[in-house]
């Protein structure tokens, strides 16, 4: 629901990462955000009727949305905001709250960066070639070890 064009960034909650039992996947929704640019993050905040809400700690934030985008509404606090919408205003909230977008890289960067990576991680391992735990050539130091 947060991410139907698969284009924005999802993260989870910290309070996901301490949550145990056994409907911890299907509780999955609620944990999900995407965030936004100076602390602010959009989440799922009812299924019945479906709406999603953005947290800002910036009330200025929130009242450009809500005068921008039509069909949004805000409860203001101290210091912070939160703008309840539909989902069908996803697209507009999300960019005017700069939302965090998934990284998209062509096959060509993605070489170049695959490249990249092996090359630092060789002249990581040469700097560091005094290490044990580092260099391949001492697998029986390691096992001697533990």
């Amino acid at each position: 629901m947060l991410n139907p064009q698969n284009k924005y960034k999802i993260v989870m909650d910290e309070s996901w990462h301490h949550s145990q039992g056994e409907d911890r996947e299907t509780a999955r929704k609620w944990f999900e955000m995407v965030p936004c640019r100076g602390g602010a993050a959009i989440y799922l905040f009812s299924e019945n009727p479906p709406t999603l809400a953005l947290y800002t700690p910036r009330k200025k934030n929130a009242v450009r949305i809500c005068q921008e985008v039509k069909g949004t509404r805000a409860d203001l606090l101290d210091g912070e905001a939160v703008v309840y919408f539909s989902p069908e205003f996803l697209g507009q909230v999300a960019a005017l709250a700069r939302a965090k977008q998934k990284r998209r890289l062509s096959p060509e960067h993605k070489k170049k960066l695959t490249e990249a990576g092996k090359v630092a991680l060789q002249r990581y391992r040469e700097l560091n070639s005094n290490d044990q735990f580092l260099r391949p050539d001492l697998t029986e130091t390691r096992q001697a070890i533990g």
